[in-house]
């Protein structure tokens, strides 16, 4: 019973630190959607494009880490689409943004890399 009991506690521990990690992870997503908005001066129309850019590629790279965890098989398939879902969301942004503003977003992503590293 007490092995039973401490197994359920760390699978509720567990769980619960996944959904925190989940939540920060979109926090993050949405502070760095919000710091262009800002940065890059868009107008509404821009802001809800940008927004449903990134929603888009954020879901196909969680659908593609899926993929990748549950078959060693597809890696290579899913780095391509994810690849490919990078150029997508890239061309959809210079589409929207003007060009001044996407030049502005090409240095901010640079200083983003640099950052990472």
């Amino acid at each position: 019973m007490k092995k039973y009991f401490a197994v359920l506690l760390f699978s509720i521990i567990g769980l619960g630190g996944a959904y925190a990690q989940k939540n920060a992870s979109k926090e993050r997503n949405n502070d760095k959607i919000d710091e262009l908005i800002s940065e890059l001066k868009l107008d509404d129309e821009q802001s809800e494009k940008v927004t449903a850019i990134f929603d888009e590629y954020q879901t196909t790279l969680k659908t593609q880490k899926e993929i990748i965890k549950n078959s060693e098989k597809n890696i290579k398939v899913a780095k391509t689409a994810a690849k490919t879902a990078k150029e997508k969301s890239e061309t959809q942004l210079k589409e929207v943004l003007t060009e001044e503003q996407y030049k502005k977003y090409q240095d901010m992503k640079g200083g983003q890399k640099d950052e990472e590293e």
